[in-house]
């Protein structure tokens, strides 16, 4: 994965990787922006919670 990436493509590679359904519900719901590392996107999934 390279970065930064949307969350589009975000949840694209992880589909194409095999991701299960609650990762995808994850991806699917953090804000719809660019994310510059994975840290980043582990910080939006777990805002959401």
């Amino acid at each position: 994965m390279h970065y930064p990436a949307d969350k589009e493509t975000l949840v694209e590679h992880a589909k194409k990787k095999g991701a299960d359904k609650t990762t995808l519900d994850a991806l699917s719901s953090m804000p719809k922006k660019e994310y510059d590392s994975p840290a980043a996107v582990t910080e939006a999934v777990t805002k959401k919670k």
